[in-house]
């Protein structure tokens, strides 16, 4: 048997197929619910999330299997780029995206592969000379 390297739609058999983004996002908060993280830490992902899926629009409703792969999540870094957002910010945005994105990849809802963090510059700090400084 020749292997094309190609997944085809009826090759992939994943365990959630016909749930959404939007769906899996749920389970993914009651997931982390259940594992007793702050709730802050739920508050920002739910919040991500919900922006995740607003950058998808209507396809937040079709089965995430064939909405959120690589080029998906990197359309959305683009997109957060484009919207004037600090570089800080993107970076919170893709971390836990890609956290809620690994745990649809454990749960076989998506194919797995590999997230990178979009890296930044750091601001460039003026250090104050020695004779600016006073003692009092």
């Amino acid at each position: 048997m020749k292997r094309t390297g190609r997944i085809t739609e009826e090759i992939v058999n994943f365990k959630y197929q016909s749930k959404s983004a939007e769906e899996l996002l749920q389970q993914f908060l009651n997931a982390k619910q259940a594992q007793n993280l702050s709730s802050e830490t739920i508050k920002i992902y739910r919040f991500h999330g919900r922006i995740f899926c607003r950058y998808l629009s209507d396809r937040a409703k079709e089965p995430a299997w064939k909405v959120c792969d690589l080029e998906c999540y990197n359309g959305f870094i683009l997109w957060l780029q484009n919207s004037d957002r600090k570089d800080i910010t993107i970076t919170s945005f893709s971390r836990s995206v890609r956290t809620w994105f690994y745990w649809m990849m454990d749960n076989n809802c998506i194919a797995r592969f590999r997230i990178k963090i979009p890296r930044y510059q750091r601001p460039y700090r003026q250090s104050i000379p020695m004779k600016n400084l006073k003692c009092s």
